[in-house]
């Protein structure tokens, strides 16, 4: 019986560790559909303030991307055990919420000029 029980929670750590990395590659799926999506000139930004919006924006983007793709890369090569970085995964994704949060919070801010 404790077999059995160690076996499923084993099993069940293993299932959560390969959504983590499910949300990560979903996350930069997304990342780059905002990217084209920013890169169309219906984004062009047509104050100083807006372009400094747009170029932060940007750069969150490629970093925030970088670092799900040396997670995932580390993880996958065994370089790093996701029970490592699970804190890690969790700030990945809030930032990516903020990330959006901020593209939507741009994207009213295009219309209202």
């Amino acid at each position: 019986m404790e077999n059995i029980a160690k076996s499923e929670r084993i099993n069940s750590e293993a299932i959560s560790n390969r959504n983590s990395l499910l949300q990560l590659r979903r996350t930069n799926n997304e990342i780059n559909l905002l990217s084209n999506k920013m890169n169309s000139y219906t984004y062009e930004p047509c104050t100083h303030s807006l372009h400094q919006k747009f170029q932060s924006l940007k750069k969150r983007m490629e970093n925030l991307k970088k670092d799900n793709d040396e997670i995932i890369t580390s993880v996958e090569q065994g370089k790093t055990f996701m029970e490592d970085i699970s804190e890690k995964v969790v700030q990945q994704i809030r930032d990516f919420n903020e990330l959006r949060m901020g593209i939507f919070d741009y994207t009213n801010m295009l219309k209202s000029h």
